[in-house]
């Protein structure tokens, strides 16, 4: 279902992306004067949206496998879309979430998120496969660079290029995805053997989504 409005003012014509609400006013009005109306009041149509909620899970309670069940369980049964866990100095993301996958059937499961420096995008992207295949297609890839205090200080990497870096690791995880031979040339990472992920993802396309 749809609203129906009218708006008043400069609002773009879009049968005529360069002139205004206003000035195909003034050019109906000279053209004929019960145009006027026409002119004046245009309708705007728009879509309803759906609000759709996640919940994110507190990484400082992970060693609570219950309360964190529990909480899932919650989450699904009041509608929520997803839960997202987090991974700072704390368990990984993936085990949390693949506990949960087993206990839960239609929510949603991402990392927000897994860092990049932390894990090959090899790594990457066989453990998004493997969870998503486990999950029935519910998982969803949240990646980031994270920041010098967790990558160099607790991980002991160099925490560099971390732009180039993010789309090197993308372009690789989705080329894994897909089922090809991975080959990369790149400036971080180097890959020219043409080894292929022997398993067949659930999901070529499944989503990825990258922290700012």
């Amino acid at each position: 279902m749809t609203r129906l409005g009218w708006s008043l003012g400069r609002r773009r014509d879009p049968g005529c992306p360069s002139m205004t609400i206003s000035s195909r006013f003034r050019t109906a009005r000279s053209a004929h004067p019960r145009a006027l109306a026409t002119a004046a009041f245009a309708p705007v149509v728009s879509s309803p949206v759906t609000l759709k909620l996640g919940l994110e899970l507190p990484y400082t309670e992970m060693g609570d496998r219950a309360a964190l069940i529990s909480l899932a369980r919650r989450a699904e049964g009041l509608g929520y879309d997803a839960i997202w866990c987090s991974e700072l100095y704390s368990f990984d993301s993936f085990t949390t979430l693949t506990q949960i996958a087993c206990e839960t059937e239609r929510i949603k499961l991402g990392t927000n998120i897994a860092n990049i420096y932390a894990r090959t995008p090899a790594m990457l992207a066989g453990t998004a496969a493997s969870l998503d295949q486990l999950s029935g297609g519910r998982f969803i890839l949240g990646i980031g660079v994270s920041g010098p205090q967790v990558i160099e200080g607790w991980h002991g990497v160099p925490y560099d290029r971390p732009l180039k870096r993010t789309r090197e690791t993308i372009e690789i995880v989705r080329q894994i995805l897909q089922g090809d031979r991975l080959v990369h040339e790149g400036e971080v990472f180097h890959l020219t053997q043409g080894l292929k992920l022997l398993n067949k993802p659930l999901r070529p396309d499944l989503p990825i989504y990258v922290a700012s």
